[in-house]
């Protein structure tokens, strides 16, 4: 029936129809009259005028169309990351269970799916770092793992595709990203997408415990102490027992500290070592294990375990003293440092000029201990069998004008360490002098000035207290003050960018010297090699102190050899060793690229390809064949990826004795720093979406808000106007044919 659904399209209404309809009956029955009109005539006219009026006002009737599909298309988004696997939900029973198998119990149960399929047309797709298609059975039977979770980028990439009715968000809204959520609510918006949430998990953090480590050198001489730093963390464990293990050599090695702590604030702990070589072992790389067990079981035991390494050697460092202008303070430093047995000192003293063939040459007397009549180091290979060379006054006699390329080599190329002794090398005239004072300033921490000051305090500076050089005992400003003062410090023109003053000129030692302060002791790292440079004459008083001082009497003795032994092996070479093997990095992921380089002091002209043996649980995992590096013919590099967690062994055989490395790799898992729910985000989404909050044990009010949609999209009307459909339109055409059939043969107009 059409009158039961009929309505009109304009505002006039059937009461308008009704109305002009009488007026217009009575208007032709006054006419007919007037005119003698048939009656049927009359009747005919009157149902055409009506009907050309009801069409006028717009009669519409609903018409039924076909649609391609009555089901609202849903996608129900799952989160597969690591903090899924937090086990602060429960199941139906009441018990504890892991967020992502309480999902399994209810969103994820086949039941549950198929009341969802019988009204909507379902599908899956599974997140953490990226997104990809799901089926049931399989996100039944895998468990998270994913290291990070991207859940804005892949609610983005959801939303960009269209035909999407309804998504369904299972997660605990933890987004490594951390990216706002509701930026997207004009997007979902625009794409008429509403977003429902099912949020497993509690706001809290679950507790976990962590631990690092580190050493304070990592190269020591072996019998040196050194010291750990185990630093320890905790997550919603405080007042919770911890057992603290630091083992050498290794997981089944000797326990250098165990101990029992008490969770609270975050802390660390110094662990003093002394490393040792094996037998037969010149150098070695050592591993130090940490492992923190507390009480309580933690969300990531992955943390749980830190390693580092200290590389040891037990080669003397041999050192060289350069002199032209002999002076007792040179001379009483080399005593000292040939009493200490780690070093190895040759000095060189200029006693004159021969002359040669016409050529000026040094009257050489050098001082070694196995040999006192050797030649002395004149070539790049013979400075490069050095690890530190230290230059007095006057060495213009060794390295005259140009020939001071040797040891800007030895620094840039070599990757030696020089000492500046007594300020600038020389204030002579002489071309060749100043030619070499030129050379050597390109390496200088400092540019030379000619103003000398007298006296004065060494004063310590911030980057003093913080180089190990200095010693945990003497790093204080009090322990400068209480030194007798200097000579006279040369005040430097210009300290280089990146130089570090250790002590400077101050008249008020007690606090730590500022930078207006003119320098004394200065360092910086130039090329592959390091440069210190002293500025003032009178160290030495140092080692003369009175007997009420007698508590500092070592201080002069313990700077130097601390120093040089921080120069020797603060760079890429052992004492004693002429190649190097270096990874870029000590602690890895799986999966990370390694980069490995290994260098000479000398160059070597040969084609060779050095091979790193890579083991990896005493098992050899991969052999890598380094190539010369293309910017330093000094260098070999090569890579290689750790696929799985673990130390891996890095071992070049050498000529003397094979040189080793090691890498830890371990999973770093920044998705489990943080894994309390994002709730409220989530609800906000949901709200500006128009989608529901649903709970976790209960999918029915998406049921309905889907049987609502569907019921309507089922069904779907248009109005079409009543003077369209084929029956009416035919009609009102025979009815005028017939009322202009019957006027014409009445004579009618």
């Amino acid at each position: 029936m059409i009158a039961p659904s009929l309505t009109w399209a304009t505002p006039l209404g059937s009461g308008a129809v009704l109305l002009a309809g009488i007026a217009l009956v009575i208007l032709l029955a006054l006419r007919a009259h007037r005119e003698r009109m048939h009656p049927l005539i009359l009747v005919l006219r009157v149902a055409s005028v009506l009907l050309l009026l009801g069409i006028l006002v717009g009669p519409e009737v609903p018409v039924d169309t076909e649609t391609e599909s009555s089901q609202p298309n849903i996608v129900l988004l799952v989160d597969q990351s690591l903090s899924m696997t937090t086990p602060d939900a429960t199941t139906a029973d009441g018990d504890a269970c892991s967020r992502f198998d309480a999902l399994r119990q209810t969103w994820l149960d086949p039941d549950i799916v198929a009341q969802l399929s019988d009204i909507a047309a379902v599908r899956f797709l599974a997140f953490d770092a990226r997104t990809r298609p799901a089926d049931l059975a399989r996100l039944n039977a895998d468990v998270p793992t994913g290291d990070q979770t991207r859940l804005g980028r892949a609610l983005e990439l959801l939303l960009r595709n269209a035909g999407i009715d309804d998504i369904v968000l299972l997660s605990d809204g933890v987004d490594t990203d951390g990216a706002p959520l509701t930026d997207l609510a004009g997007e979902a918006s625009a794409a008429d997408t509403r977003v429902h949430v099912v949020v497993p998990g509690q706001p809290n953090l679950a507790p976990d415990a962590s631990i690092m480590l580190a050493a304070q050198a990592d190269v020591v001489y072996a019998g040196q102490s050194t010291s750990l730093r185990v630093s320890i963390m905790h997550r919603h464990l405080s007042g919770m027992a911890a057992r603290v293990l630091v083992r050498e050599r290794g997981d089944d090695g000797p326990i250098i500290l165990d101990d029992v702590v008490t969770l609270g604030r975050d802390a660390a702990v110094d662990v003093e070592i002394t490393p040792t070589l094996q037998d037969g072992t010149d150098a070695e790389s050592i591993e130090y294990v940490a492992t923190i067990e507390p009480a309580m079981p933690d969300i990531d035991t992955s943390n749980n375990a830190r390693r580092t390494f200290v590389r040891v050697t037990g080669k003397q460092i041999r050192v060289c003293i350069f002199e032209g202008a002999p002076y007792w303070d040179t001379t009483f430093l080399a005593r000292i440092l040939r009493d200490d047995p780690q070093f190895d000192v040759t000095a060189v003293h200029a006693l004159g000029i021969d002359i040669e063939d016409g050529v000026a040459v040094p009257r050489v007397h050098v001082v070694r201990e196995s040999d006192d009549d050797v030649l002395w180091p004149s070539t790049d290979a013979e400075l490069a069998e050095f690890d530190v060379i230290l230059l007095g006054r006057g060495i213009e006699s060794f390295f005259p004008g140009i020939d001071a390329r040797l040891l800007t080599r030895y620094v840039t190329e070599r990757g030696g360490a020089l000492v500046f002794l007594r300020g600038a090398t020389n204030r002579s005239t002489d071309p060749d002098a100043m030619r070499m004072r030129e050379i050597l300033d390109e390496i200088s921490p400092v540019t030379w000035g000619d103003e000398i000051l007298p006296g004065g305090h060494a004063g310590l500076t911030p980057e003093g207290m913080r180089r190990s050089a200095l010693g945990d005992d003497t790093a204080t400003p009090r322990a400068f003050a209480d030194l007798p003062n200097v000579l006279a410090t040369t005040v430097a023109a210009d300290e280089r960018a990146l130089t570090s003053v250790w002590l400077r000129r101050t008249d008020d030692p007690n606090i730590l010297a500022t930078d207006t302060d003119p320098a004394i002791v200065a360092y910086a790292s130039v090329g592959r090699g390091r440069v210190l440079a002293v500025l003032s004459d009178g160290l030495w008083r140092w080692a003369f102190l009175p007997r009420a001082m007698r508590t500092q009497a070592g201080v002069y003795r313990l700077f130097w050899s601390r120093t040089i032994r921080w120069l020797a092996m603060g760079g890429e070479f052992l004492p004693g060793q002429s190649v190097s093997l270096t990874p870029d990095r000590i602690a890895a992921r799986p999966g990370d690229t390694i980069g490995l380089r290994m260098r000479t002091r000398t160059l070597d002209p040969s084609d060779t390809q050095p091979i790193i043996r890579i083991e990896h649980d005493g098992q050899i995992a991969e052999r890598v064949r380094l190539t010369r590096s293309a910017s330093d013919p000094t260098s070999y590099v090569g890579a290689f990826t750790p696929p799985t967690e673990g130390v891996y062994l890095l071992t070049l055989d050498d000529d003397e004795q094979p040189i080793t490395a090691r890498v830890a790799v371990y999973e770093d898992r920044p998705e489990l720093l943080d894994t309390a729910t994002r709730r409220a985000q989530l609800e906000a989404l949901s709200t500006q979406t128009g989608g529901l909050i649903l709970p976790l044990d209960d999918i029915q009010p998406l049921v309905d808000a889907l049987q609502i949609r569907r019921s309507a999209v089922d069904a779907p009307q248009e109005r079409q106007p009543v003077w369209d459909l084929p029956v009416v339109f035919g009609g009102i055409v025979l009815l005028l044919g017939v009322e202009w059939f019957l006027r014409r043969r009445q004579g009618l107009r």
